[in-house]
């Protein structure tokens, strides 16, 4: 429950905001604190219980920081987070691992096979540095 309202609560603010003309740096700047403060803490939650490797949060973890220094690296006037379509994909995925991890084994339902799983882990450092790389060769 608590995943889905968060992952619910991540779909609609923003787009309210923008519907009602209040969408600002700073609520972007905070939405994407929150979004990658979940995201870390839940797939630490999860390496913590041995249902996922630690390089998958680490992963996430250096793609962000990089997202980060780098947009204010390019904004020094006026600091800003600068998307991309690579990494707003990318924290979807988070998302949706996130949802994976809840439904096969916190819910008990193990639909999934330890080797899909490993699978679903192993695309998280593809997607997290080739936003990395993306950003460098958008340079």
């Amino acid at each position: 429950m608590v995943f889905a309202v968060a992952a619910a609560s991540d779909v609609v603010d923003g787009r309210l905001a923008r519907r009602a003309g209040t969408a600002s740096a700073a609520g972007r700047f905070f939405d994407h604190l929150a979004d990658i403060g979940f995201i870390l803490v839940a797939l630490s939650a999860y390496v913590r219980l041995g249902l996922a490797p630690w390089w998958v949060p680490a992963s996430i973890a250096a793609s962000f920081a990089f997202y980060f220094v780098d947009s204010l690296r390019r904004t020094p006037r006026a600091p800003s987070l600068i998307g991309s379509r690579l990494g707003h994909w990318g924290g979807v995925a988070n998302y949706v691992l996130i949802g994976v991890l809840v439904f096969n084994h916190s819910a008990g339902l193990e639909v999934l096979p330890p080797a899909v799983m490993m699978l679903l882990f192993l695309l998280v450092p593809l997607y997290s540095f080739g936003a990395i790389a993306a950003r460098l060769l958008s340079r």
